[in-house]
């Protein structure tokens, strides 16, 4: 393995943690992006849309990414990485 793929590992672990951090605690994730919800008393709520926006998007997108760069090659991963590093 190459140093490039060590650090992109390292890299889409920890953003794959943030996801899962955003999908156990959505406050905190609401905190952390720094957006509240709805004011209005009869819309209470709305974790749910950070929970899978930031919670199983993340989660998910960083933890296949993790798969094809162990299981692919160095000049085939990049690809992988390349639209999410774009996004």
């Amino acid at each position: 393995m190459h140093i490039t793929e060590y650090i992109a590992l390292v890299s889409l672990g920890f953003c794959a943690l943030l996801g899962l951090g955003s999908l156990i605690s959505p406050a905190w994730a609401a905190r952390t992006v720094r957006l509240v919800a709805d004011p209005d008393p009869s819309k209470p709520g709305g974790y749910s849309e950070f929970r899978a926006t930031y919670g199983g998007l993340l989660f998910m997108l960083h933890m296949m990414a993790i798969v094809i760069v162990l299981y692919t090659g160095p000049y085939i991963s990049i690809f992988t990485l390349l639209p999410i590093a774009a996004a």
